[in-house]
């Protein structure tokens, strides 16, 4: 799983928990590991079971409507989507135009709708940003 641009394992991530007791601790499963949203919820249970807080994922909002019914907590993301850039062509901002503002900002929503309890925004002009912030409720 990525930590820091490099790759951790469950040991890392163990001995990072020990040494951060009090801090918030999200992980990822790593990239395209899993092929179906039972094995996106079981890679998240093993996440679960060593310390970790909440697990981060770019997944569609059905399957991340699976994990948060399963009472995962969810961290996603909108904006420019590094895994994604292939489709893109590039990296660049996301929301610049209007309609690329508002596909933002009902992503945003539909996350929401699917139970993330947070987005992390990545490359969102800083006016879309504060708005999406200020109509959603949950933290970005």
């Amino acid at each position: 799983m990525p930590q820091f641009g490099f790759n951790a394992t469950l040991d890392d991530m163990v001995r990072i928990r020990k040494s951060c007791p009090n801090t918030h601790l999200m992980s990822a499963p790593p990239i395209f590991s899993y092929a179906s949203s039972y094995e996106a919820i079981k890679s998240s249970y093993s996440l679960l079971s060593i310390g970790i807080d909440s697990v981060y994922t770019a997944n569609s909002c059905k399957w991340i409507r699976e994990m948060t019914d399963e009472k995962i907590p969810v961290i996603s993301h909108v904006g420019l989507i590094p895994s994604q850039v292939t489709w893109l062509g590039c990296f660049r901002a996301i929301g610049k135009t209007a309609i690329e503002a508002k596909d933002v900002y009902f992503h945003t929503l539909s996350l929401q709708d699917a139970g993330v309890f947070a987005v992390e925004m990545e490359v969102v002009p800083k006016k879309i940003a504060s708005f999406i912030t200020k109509n959603v409720d949950i933290l970005t």
